[in-house]
């Protein structure tokens, strides 16, 4: 099972399996059956924790519960029809409150956190519920966090409070024990590849199948590739040049470095740069190992005679290490290379 609810799994495997949930919801069909399932028997609960890699589709799982909790309908689904369906879709229904971290800040802190407990509190002017939003929330700060479970304390009965976390480890243990965790994780590729053909028939069938290969089993990512052309090519040309880094010698791997890092560059860019190339580099190691253990035809053309599966598995785990250095701002290039003289 792909999708892990903290529940009694019994619970999903009761669930009327001809749900009229969106197509759009690939890959989740157990958390959906769940949450429509909520909401048809009034089974929902004060506070949601939605965890999973950025770009897996969270926040397209929570607009989908959110607007069914909305409905005048009241039976598991949005009908899209009705004010409060509308309302919601133009993002403009007063009874749902989005925090959302501003782009300068390095965190969601007490201040917005404050701006949500006082929304949260009035009583809900169009719907039956109170809904808060809360997108990033593996980035509150402890003091924001510690403000949420005040809330959860003593919650007003029509609350509900909803976190979207990429890492949900990075939330306080009191709070995640307060929340009914969601949490998502990727979907195969062969699933992913027949959803997106069916969602983009106009597309061509390499596109998608490039799209879903360089998404790694996040298929909102898959979606922004294929929604843009010159996005989807230049991830292509990305992943070629790791392609070639993995296969190339140290020497050649230490002269690319003078693309990757140019002199013009600072930090912040090189960190970006490092780090999106280092991703590029997991994607390629993952589909080349695949290959050399034949369990699925990877992307693109990989040539991988040169690497054993062994010698590309410890370079995925030397790639994490990598990032890791990278994220605690060790200088970008130095990192690069002492990996590359780690690798074989």
């Amino acid at each position: 099972m792909r999708a892990i609810l903290t529940m009694p799994d019994i619970i999903g495997n009761k669930i009327n399996q001809n749900s009229s949930r969106t197509p759009v919801l690939a890959g989740q069909e157990k958390i959906v059956h769940f949450l429509e399932h909520s909401v048809k028997h009034d089974k929902t609960v004060h506070a949601y924790g939605f965890g999973g890699p950025r770009g897996i589709g969270k926040k397209r799982l929570v607009d989908f519960f959110v607007q069914a909790l909305l409905c005048d309908k009241n039976d598991g689904t949005a009908c899209g029809r009705c004010r409060n369906c509308a309302l919601f879709a133009q993002n403009n229904h007063t009874d749902v409150y989005k925090v959302i971290k501003d782009p300068e800040e390095k965190n969601i802190g007490i201040e917005k956190m404050r701006e949500m407990r006082e929304r949260i509190y009035l009583a809900p002017s169009l719907s039956l519920r109170n809904i808060a939003i809360i997108y990033d929330a593996h980035t509150l700060s402890v003091e924001a966090q510690n403000s949420i479970l005040k809330v959860l304390e003593e919650p007003p009965k029509s609350a509900i409070i909803i976190l979207a976390a990429d890492f949900a480890d990075s939330l306080l243990p009191t709070l995640r024990s307060r929340l009914l965790n969601i949490r998502l994780a990727n979907i195969s590729t062969g699933e992913m590849i027949a959803s997106l053909e069916r969602e983009f028939p106009e597309v061509s069938k390499d596109s998608v199948k490039n799209a879903a290969h360089l998404a790694s089993g996040k298929i909102e990512i898959a979606r922004a590739l294929i929604a843009d052309k010159i996005l989807l090519e230049s991830a292509e040309k990305e992943y070629s040049k790791a392609l070639l880094f993995l296969t190339s010698q140290k020497s050649e791997r230490l002269k690319m470095l003078y693309d990757i890092f140019s002199k013009s560059m600072n930090f912040i860019e090189q960190q970006n740069n490092g780090i999106r190339f280092a991703n590029c580099l997991l994607v390629a190691a993952q589909w080349s190992v695949y290959e050399k253990l034949g369990i699925k035809e990877p992307p693109l053309a990989v040539e991988t005679d040169k690497k054993s599966a062994d010698s590309l598995a410890a370079i995925g785990k030397g790639l994490f290490e990598l990032i890791d250095m990278m994220k605690r701002n060790i200088a970008p290039r130095l990192a690069f290379e002492q990996f590359i003289w780690n690798i074989n």
